[in-house]
């Protein structure tokens, strides 16, 4: 079912990474132990059309792609991106540095870059810690 409040322009759909960003899920295995699982735009996209019955797989695809291409944009013009109860994107500048070569020894200078961070805010990390916690041994 298309939702008639939203209009989508296809070209607007040019993220630099393409389908590869990529969000780690963590889910538990038969054993109990934490493995990470890749759930990509397609996945996200897949999640939220479950989650919200007007919203087509397509348009869920376009706007999470939407979604993602702006933060990706406003970060790159030097501005942070709070997202309330999720965290915040923002560039940093790393500071030039002296590096070396472990195979060769060789000592060398790299330049200072502006590089993207993010922050997970205190709601995301609290559910999460939650969700993931060990489980724990009764002791005896």
């Amino acid at each position: 079912m298309a939702c008639p409040h939203i209009s989508i322009n296809k070209a607007q759909l040019t993220h630099p990474f393409g389908d590869s960003v990529v969000v780690r899920v963590p889910h538990r295995s038969s054993r109990g132990s934490v493995q990470i699982a890749r759930a990509g735009v397609k996945e996200i996209a897949r999640r939220l059309a479950l989650k919200q019955e007007f919203l087509g797989s397509n348009e869920a695809y376009t706007l999470t792609k939407l979604t993602l291409d702006t933060v990706v944009e406003i970060v790159a013009e030097g501005e942070k991106v709070t997202l309330p109860g999720f965290g915040t994107f923002a560039p940093i500048t790393q500071k030039a540095r002296r590096s070396r070569n472990p195979r060769t020894g060789e000592t060398f200078v790299t330049d200072a870059k502006v590089v993207p961070r993010f922050t997970a805010s205190k709601t995301f990390k609290e559910h999460v810690a939650i969700r993931l916690a060990p489980e724990t041994a009764e002791l005896d």
